[in-house]
């Protein structure tokens, strides 16, 4: 295994926690870095490398084609090499922004403004939103009080996680035994980015609105807002795990844990963006489906192969509107398509408050990684239209964690972008009929 001098430093002792089962590095101290990656190929390759060291936590990479003067590489720096790790930018000229001293400060913080929230309201639907909810508040809310709303709105059973918690959606649906053309869309895979979770929970609540069934009055809808639930309990356990990104896997003495959106066969070999390191991120578990949570959505998706006709991750952070490939810099063949009904669902998005996002294939537009789960959707499950949907991040200081005040409206604008995409189902729409101004000239209906 290859060590830079970060890893050697952190392999004293120096940081990583005692327990055999969680070396987590700690939060005390540890800094949040945004850098300058439009730089040469050499600096790039340096920094990329350290992306697969896990001293570091690299939350943001972008490739090298995409690395542009307003984009930033995005890393968690631990307290133990963070001067170290400043005095290696400096001489290599790689210009950065501290954008926190010390993120447990912000982490403490936010969960003491969340407790004083969670006094102050009671868990009633008008007021879910005003708060980042437990594992068991959105088993409730999706199993008890969504189908009060609305009887087309079905708890569905998706799977079990390793420590045994179902993994649940809802399903919405005006006839249960006709098998019609199904959207699937999931969040919470990545344990940390809390709001994907309620964001879509908040679909789901627009959804059981009696004045929306339109949406899916000829096609169903499930939405499976937390997909990885062993790993967001541990996040939320205390202020020291809230970073947790992968699963709560043991099967590795060493370090627990497996990033998931890399656990899916779809080119799980190349190891492109991922990692064999277990105490690493994204390492990418001992075999593709080793876990029961990528196992789970991968059995829901063959169940429903035939029906599924749009497959959307929500993840978070960054304001990208992405689809396949993410292993490779080229496009899927139907990118024409998938791109236009992008641009459409960010027109609908941006008309709420104005937020924008960045559009396209996922290696040209972010970064290349493989065995994701959206790859595994196009490739291996035949979904013609599939995207990753980055939400907004916080503030510079805490990037994962947006303010509780921003929950219904990325819920909102979200929403707003989710009503477009489902007359595609039925390949209907601007961008099948050629009236979208969004289609190359050629593609567009004559009149």
């Amino acid at each position: 295994m290859k060590y830079s001098i970060f890893s050697l430093f952190l392999l004293y002792g120096f940081l990583v926690s005692e327990s055999h089962e969680d070396k987590i590095q700690s939060i005390y101290g540890m800094q949040s870095f945004a850098i300058n990656c439009n730089v040469d190929k050499s600096r790039y390759e340096y920094l990329n490398d350290l992306a697969n060291d896990p001293s570091f936590d690299f939350i943001k990479i972008p490739s090298l084609s995409t690395c542009q003067s307003n984009v930033t590489m995005d890393v968690l720096v631990p307290a133990q090499v963070v001067k170290m790790f400043k005095k290696e930018l400096r001489k290599r000229n790689i210009s950065f922004d501290v954008c926190s001293e010390d993120i447990s400060n912000e982490i403490h913080a936010r969960k003491r403004r969340d407790i004083d929230v969670s006094r102050r309201i009671q868990r009633l639907p008008s007021v879910f939103f005003e708060n980042y909810r437990s594992y068991q508040e959105m088993k409730e809310y999706c199993k008890v009080t969504i189908p009060n709303l609305n009887p087309a709105a079905k708890y569905v059973k998706i799977g079990t996680s390793l420590e045994r918690r179902t993994i649940f959606g809802v399903k919405f649906t005006t006839d249960e035994n006709a098998r019609r053309p199904m959207i699937l869309l999931d969040a919470g895979i990545h344990a940390r980015e809390w709001i994907s979770h309620m964001t879509a929970l908040y679909i789901i609540s627009q959804l059981a609105k009696l004045e929306n069934r339109h949406i899916y009055d000829e096609i169903d809808i499930v939405i499976i807002p937390n997909l990885n639930p062993d790993g967001y309990e541990y996040s939320r356990q205390k202020p020291e795990n809230r970073l947790w990104r992968k699963n709560r896997s043991s099967a590795v003495k060493k370090c627990r844990g497996v990033d998931l959106n890399r656990n899916f066969d779809t080119h799980w070999t190349s190891g492109i963006g991922s990692s064999d390191d277990p105490c690493a991120q994204t390492y990418k578990g001992k075999k593709a489906f080793s876990e029961p949570e990528s196992r789970a959505l991968s059995d829901f998706m063959k169940e429903n192969k035939d029906r599924i006709k749009i497959y959307v991750t929500v993840h978070s952070y960054g304001n990208y509107f992405m689809y396949p490939w993410l292993y490779m810099f080229g496009a899927h063949w139907n990118y024409k398509l998938m791109d236009c009904i992008a641009h459409e669902a960010h027109d609908a998005l941006h008309k709420v408050r104005g937020t924008t996002y960045k559009i396209g294939p996922s290696g040209k537009t972010l970064h290349v990684v493989s065995a994701a789960s959206v790859d595994y959707a196009a490739e291996k499950m035949g979904i013609d239209i599939a995207y990753v949907l980055e939400l907004p991040a916080g503030p510079p200081e805490h990037k994962f964690h947006p303010k509780t005040s921003e929950i219904r409206l990325v819920g909102r604008e979200t929403f707003a972008a989710f009503k477009t995409l489902a007359p595609y189902a039925l390949k209907k729409g601007p961008c099948v009929d050629g009236t979208s101004k969004h289609l190359p000239k050629s593609s567009k209906k004559k009149t």
